[in-house]
């Protein structure tokens, strides 16, 4: 009886081991927040070179939507399970680790940065590197950098400030403000202004990337305090944000201009971000994918639960062709 209860602890203790190394080899996703593994400095990145020389690299870049991920999404399963079709791989700026994607590892990545690859993968029957920046809440000046911002007026203020943005004086009174200030004592290092550039765009300097898939803007859209009636932004503000953006997201592929997804419907007082989406984007030379136009959100919520059709949206617009 001894025996059998000893090889049962054992057979258990092995058991979890497996288990622990299938996850360790799968990867999966480090919480994004105080805990974020990135070394400091954080190091430059470079393709896994077993497809370096075949394959479609994308940056895949933005807030929550970006990194909402797929498991509280609908269709799943099918989209997980189509990952074994292909050879996806995925690079996070938190672990700065590359791991290939597996319908077992797939739902607990971006949604979206997942069901694009599929579908470029499906497209271009080549390899597929994602390289995922993506931070709930993050508002645009956290992937911005210094010489982006000095270039604004009202950017340049935020960065000589110098605060955090619960203190930060010339920041606008937004959800991101109120909340950075509730949230672990006010230190919640991925929001901060340029933190997501050091920490993640700039390390793709030199990669040679295929392109850009950019959905944020709902931080720097309208005031979104609970509680308090919601309003747009200053118009002035929210172009120079845009702008800034798109600049910075040209300068690490001037080949191809970076693809924008436009907010799609909400119940927010949006319309004057997205008019600045269309003009911007316009006048920068990038490429707005307008989810609003295409019918595309859900009125009552954020998130939209469904990915597949942003992504469906997105690879179209990818398969546009670069410049010479």
């Amino acid at each position: 009886m001894a025996y059998h209860r000893t090889m049962k602890r054992l057979l258990t203790l092995l058991a979890a081991l497996l288990t622990l190394s299938l996850r360790a080899a799968e990867g999966d996703r480090p919480a994004v927040a105080n805990g974020w593994a990135t070394p400091q400095p954080a190091p430059p990145v470079a393709l896994p070179p077993d497809i370096a020389a075949d394959c479609e690299a994308w940056l895949c870049a933005g807030q929550s939507n970006m990194y909402w991920p797929l498991a509280r999404c609908a269709g799943a399963n099918e989209e997980a399970a189509a990952t074994a079709k292909h050879d996806i791989r995925l690079w996070d700026f938190v672990s700065g680790r590359w791991r290939r994607l597996t319908p077992a590892n797939a739902k607990q990545w971006s949604a979206l940065a997942v069901s694009f690859a599929i579908r470029r993968a499906e497209a271009t029957h080549k390899p597929i590197a994602i390289l995922l920046v993506d931070v709930g809440g993050a508002p645009t000046e956290a992937f911005l950098p210094p010489e982006a911002m000095r270039r604004h007026p009202h950017l340049r203020a935020i960065l000589e400030d110098g605060r955090p943005l619960s203190q930060n004086a010339a920041y606008p009174r937004t959800w991101a403000k109120v909340t950075h200030a509730k949230r672990t004592d006010g230190a919640w290092p991925a929001w901060e202004v340029g933190a997501l550039w050091r920490h993640g765009l700039s390390r793709l300097r030199g990669v040679p990337l295929t392109g850009i898939l950019w959905y944020q803007g709902e931080s720097n859209a309208s005031v979104a305090i609970g509680g308090e009636p919601d309003k747009p932004l200053d118009e002035a503000y929210m172009a120079e944000t845009l702008r800034a953006i798109v600049q910075t997201l040209k300068g690490l592929n001037p080949k191809r201009p970076p693809l924008i997804m436009g907010l799609p419907r909400l119940n927010r007082p949006w319309a004057p971000y997205r008019a600045l989406q269309r003009k911007v984007c316009a006048e920068e030379g990038a490429i707005l994918i307008d989810t609003f136009a295409a019918g595309l959100g859900d009125p009552n919520n954020v998130h939209p639960a469904d990915k597949r059709p942003f992504a469906d949206l997105a690879s179209r617009a990818a398969a546009a062709p670069a410049a010479e």
